[in-house]
C-alpha cells in the first residue's frame, strides 16, 4: 500500500501507523 508512491511516504506511513494507529491513513 503506497509502494508506488514515494518511498519516504511509506516510511512515514509505517511510523505514523504505529504511533497514531491509523490517523496517518486518514490524513493521506
Amino acid at each position: 500500500m503506497g509502494r508506488d508512491h514515494n518511498p519516504g511516504a511509506m516510511t512515514a506511513w509505517m511510523a505514523g501507523a504505529g504511533i497514531c494507529g491509523g490517523q496517518v491513513i486518514s490524513l493521506t
